[in-house]
């Protein structure tokens, strides 16, 4: 989905949302190597914690798998393309789209 398909999705499905992206990218565009983070910074994942802490996390199933639980005090959403996969705890969408309708109005952080 193209960033103007999901600004019309937004301003159309949704009441007031605030969409923030995480993401860390290599000087290469590498987002990450062998399922985990491509370094660690000692402020990082505290900084995470605090922009996402009280708001719904929508993650893909490979980032969900990663950290292995739901993340404590967030909502969490996971988009997958398998159709019978769950875990407790999670909310799980099968697209961008759906995901963001499942979080409703409020601030979502994509991870």
């Amino acid at each position: 989905m193209t960033g103007g398909a999901v600004d019309r999705y937004l301003s159309s499905a949704v009441g007031r949302l605030v969409v923030v992206v995480l993401a860390a990218v290599g000087r290469n565009g590498a987002i990450g190597r062998d399922g985990g983070l491509i370094w660690h910074l000692p402020g990082d994942l505290p900084r995470v914690k605090q922009l996402t802490t009280g708001h719904t996390l929508v993650m893909g199933r490979k980032t969900f798998d990663s950290i292995g639980r739901p993340l404590p005090d967030r909502r969490s959403v996971v988009v997958t393309r398998s159709p019978g996969w769950s875990h407790p705890g999670v909310e799980v969408a099968h697209s961008l789209p759906d995901a963001l309708g499942i979080a409703g109005a409020g601030t979502v952080s994509l991870s």
